[in-house]
């Protein structure tokens, strides 16, 4: 989308909380050698998936309640993809328009399988109301013409999505400028290109339009990484787990700022190594290390892949921000993500996994908030020794 970064760049040329630092943009770049593994849209397995207009309907309910899982330290993404799988696998009918337009917050919960109410709940109500009044209104009740209406082209149907269903409409005031960042309907323009592997729903003849997704997974990297650059008061807030107001003038920054970085990386492998990068395929790589709680890939370190490993990279918006503490751990990312075999798992691997799970357990006792998300680094990393080769 042109105008998403036309905004970011705009942005990031007048940011003076979030910087972007164009030499660690290239340091990162040639480490990599323009090289960035291929991550599957579905490389977790929670998602539904028919081959058809079902799917469509549930990647699009999906996105338009994509957001704001921090609240509840229990709650993810994963809850609300794989809750919406299972229930389309009890019920076909769950998701539709007709349906969307009747459900409670407590019926919500039901669908989900989730025990309380959800973080925003009435707004997530509010637009699966919308979802579904629009969709029968203008595109006979199913998310697949809505696709179909865009032609194969991305940047329309971002422009179908967010004319006729407001609650997808991620614009931002910025110094009296006008700022379009549309991270949930472009992820599900990506969601569709994905699923659908480039073909039938998921075919757009301009999905290099797409830009990253600016949520609070990437930029945590990207800070992690040393291209993202927070001033001081910044940095204080994240560290001391503040939350950042939406909509100021440091929310947008980190989200532009993270978009426009992306972009000088992409340019800047083709630039160099002659590779036709997609945002999509760096978002994706990106945030998979992060949610992963993975260290960034072999590519990015130096003597033997070690690097600084921290629990749940979650860095705004209020979430669990940096809250590494005594939990910072060194260790050897060793994963499908960082394309090394788990045959060739080293001692050293197996030091820094046992590590982290110390340092986690002890950022656990010095925040207590956040003790599921750094059990959960260490769960993970105990784990992935005993995978198979």
């Amino acid at each position: 989308m042109e105008a998403v970064r036309a905004s970011a760049a705009w942005v990031a040329s007048r940011s003076s909380h979030v910087k972007v630092d164009m030499l660690e943009v290239e340091k990162v770049v040639d480490k990599i050698q323009g090289n960035v593994p291929k991550v599957e849209w579905d490389f977790e397995g929670i998602h539904y998936f028919d081959d058809g207009p079902l799917t469509v309907q549930y990647l699009f309910v999906l996105d338009a309640l994509n957001f704001c899982f921090w609240p509840d330290k229990d709650l993810s993404y994963d809850h609300l993809a794989s809750g919406l799988k299972l229930a389309l696998e009890k019920d076909k009918t769950a998701l539709d328009a007709d349906r969307l337009q009747s459900y409670t917050g407590p019926q919500l919960r039901q669908l989900l399988n989730w025990p309380r109410p959800l973080p925003i709940e009435e707004e997530r109500v509010r637009l699966l109301h919308e979802v579904g009044m629009e969709l029968e209104r203008s595109f006979g009740g199913e998310a697949a013409n809505l696709v179909k209406s865009a032609g194969n082209s991305a940047a329309t149907l971002i422009e179908l999505i967010t004319r006729h269903f407001p609650g997808f409409r991620d614009h931002s005031l910025y110094k009296g400028h006008q700022v379009f960042l549309y991270k949930r309907a472009q992820i599900f323009v990506a969601d569709l290109w994905g699923a659908f592997k480039g073909q039938n729903y998921g075919e757009f003849h301009d999905i290099k339009s797409i830009t990253i997704f600016a949520d609070y997974i990437v930029p945590a990297v990207l800070r992690e990484l040393g291209i993202l650059k927070y001033g001081s008061n910044l940095s204080c807030s994240i560290d001391s787990s503040s939350e950042i107001v939406p909509g100021s003038e440091e929310e947008v920054e980190i989200r532009a700022c993270s978009v426009y970085a992306v972009e000088k990386m992409r340019e800047l492998i083709n630039k160099k190594f002659g590779k036709q990068l997609l945002s999509i395929d760096i978002d994706l790589w990106l945030w998979s290390c992060g949610v992963q709680n993975m260290a960034f890939c072999d590519e990015l370190n130096d003597a033997l892949g070690v690097v600084r490993v921290r629990a749940k990279a979650l860095d705004t918006f209020g979430s669990c921000s940096r809250c590494f503490g005594p939990g910072l751990a060194r260790g050897v990312s060793d994963s499908a993500v960082s394309g090394r075999p788990r045959a060739q798992r080293s001692q050293t691997a197996q030091q820094g996994a046992e590590k982290l799970a110390d340092g986690c357990r002890a950022a656990s006792e010095a925040k207590p908030a956040c003790t599921e998300h750094h059990a959960t680094a260490a769960r993970f990393y105990r784990f992935s020794l005993i995978l198979p080769a």
